[in-house]
């Protein structure tokens, strides 16, 4: 464990889903760049929950407006931690 609570495999996942949202417009979800993990898409899943237990991720939900009306939206954000963990300057929600 870290001084932040997070073990090695946490950190790589973390690591991942930044990558991630960086190439995909700041948006995350589940995508085919977990395989770069080594893991598999249910144990990602796994890492997911515990980051978002440990306060690194959070669900943001947001309302749109679609043809046929309002629909609601919900993806993960990244949290200030994962700034200070990763050494990013990074606003309290990203």
């Amino acid at each position: 464990m870290t001084k932040y609570n997070l073990n090695k495999k946490e950190i790589k996942v973390l690591k991942s889903l930044v990558d991630s949202s960086k190439a995909n417009g700041h948006d995350f979800g589940f995508t085919d760049e977990y395989k770069d993990c080594g893991l598999t898409k249910h144990q990602v899943a796994g890492y997911i929950g515990q980051l978002s237990k440990k306060g690194y991720l959070e669900l943001y939900e947001m309302d749109g407006v679609g043809s046929d009306g309002i629909i609601k939206g919900v993806q993960f954000i990244f949290t200030k931690k994962v700034g200070d963990l990763l050494g990013l300057d990074l606003p309290d929600r990203y």
